[in-house]
């Protein structure tokens, strides 16, 4: 809603009801020495260990909305561009499942249990799958934790300030949280701050630097009853962007340096308070370009990242080169209202949190259709054209999970 020349409300509300259900068996990690070996220090019966049950429903509902007023005008010879606002947030999580833990091993004799004993084992060398426990035996296993809500109000506030070529915003904002467990209470408010400055030379070229800072809330306490202070992030970035007057494309190049605070300790003791002295640091190099030949349009993304996680590692299933071309066709003349687009992504190596086990890399294609007419936009799409196999990642404990399969989505949408 435009109030008058300068003022300008905007709203938007939006509510989320979703459920996610997970169930999974891997071979039990329960520690080479612990296996049933026979005499000879093979494995029983050729290979034949126990598996690990595992299930998870959660539930998630939110509610959120955004007001936010805009404002355009000048004093002196200053041009102002102001933004405030208000958020709220009320998220609602629910979890329920089981967890049956090397399901008929006896862990005081070292071999099958008297209950289901290897019914359910699995040869790792030979694997023959389809042998599930019964249900009900798996949900007698089942339990249900209370529910978590947060809810968040946060108020903020930018201007972006205008002097001749050079362009200064200030960002502010406000955050109170408050978060219900079920079995706990806990309060937290933040203030974060951004502030960024570019200038704007007449060839197109503009460089920039900007400062950001950033909060989450941890729920838990410091094993001495004190509430844990929210994690924080702050990042730095500088970069340069070209636009050219006389030709449709849009370069951006930057470098960025992230630090996240109040981690937990990685050098503590067990059963020593929690100091949150742990810091993950995040530095790398973005490279973004759009341009436009006629009717095909062209979009390249290059990054790398270098990453080190509290404990001294390369972060868990964070790449530190990424890449990916896309090339969009909008015909005119007869086919005008006509699309199709295909591109590339390239995935680099990831480490599994203790630089131990290595994802490899993996390169996959996308397809996109669609034709719009009047009222009517009619799409298709297509993430891994070619449905290949692939891991996504793997993590510390040894076990790999495959990347998504070949999915295909089709929309029809009218505007009134």
């Amino acid at each position: 809603h435009r109030f008058n020349d300068t003022w300008s409300m905007e709203f938007t509300s939006r509510y989320t009801d979703a459920e996610a259900d997970y169930k999974q068996a891997w071979p039990s990690f329960i520690g080479g020495d612990r296996y049933v070996y026979n005499d000879d220090g093979s494995l029983y019966r050729d290979g034949m260990v126990p598996r690990s049950w595992y299930r998870n429903d959660a539930t998630s509902e939110q509610v959120a909305v955004d007001i936010r007023f805009r404002g355009d005008f000048d004093t002196g010879p200053f041009e102002h561009k102001v933004l405030l606002g208000t958020q709220y947030q009320d998220v609602t999580l629910g979890d329920g499942g089981y967890y049956a833990f090397a399901l008929g091993y006896d862990f005081l004799t070292g071999g099958p249990d008297n209950i289901t004993g290897d019914a359910y084992w699995i040869n790792v060398f030979d694997p023959v799958y389809g042998n599930v426990p019964p249900e009900d035996q798996l949900n007698a296993l089942y339990s249900e934790d209370p529910d978590t809500t947060t809810e968040d109000i946060g108020l903020y506030a930018s201007d972006e300030i205008s002097l001749g070529n050079w362009r200064l915003t200030l960002g502010l904002r406000y955050d109170e949280t408050e978060t219900d467990t079920g079995l706990a209470k806990q309060e937290d408010d933040e203030i974060s701050t951004s502030v960024g400055l570019l200038y704007q030379f007449d060839n197109g070229l503009a460089p920039y630097a900007s400062y950001a800072e950033s909060f989450e809330p941890v729920i838990g306490d410091n094993g001495r009853g004190q509430a844990l202070d929210p994690q924080e992030g702050e990042q730095v970035e500088v970069g340069i962007k070209y636009q050219p007057d006389n030709f449709p494309a849009l370069v951006t190049l930057a470098w960025f340096d992230l630090e996240q605070s109040n981690l937990f300790d990685p050098l503590s003791n067990p059963g020593e308070y929690e100091q949150q002295s742990g810091v993950t640091k995040i530095d790398g190099i973005e490279l973004e370009a759009m341009a436009q030949f006629g009717d095909f349009t062209v979009e390249l993304n290059l990054s790398r990242l270098d990453t080190e996680s509290p404990d001294g590692w390369q972060l868990a299933s964070v790449p530190e080169e990424q890449a990916s071309s896309w090339v969009t066709w909008r015909p005119s003349g007869k086919l005008q209202g006509f699309r199709a687009g295909a591109g590339i992504r390239y995935v680099g190596e990831s480490m599994d949190g203790i630089d131990n086990l290595e994802t490899p890399d993996y390169t996959l294609g996308d397809l996109m259709l669609g034709w719009q007419m009047r009222h009517w936009d009619f799409s298709f799409n297509v993430r891994n054209l070619t449905d290949k196999t692939y891991y996504a990642t793997c993590i510390g404990r040894g076990d790999c999970f495959p990347g998504d399969e070949r999915s295909m989505v089709g929309r029809i949408t009218y505007n009134f």
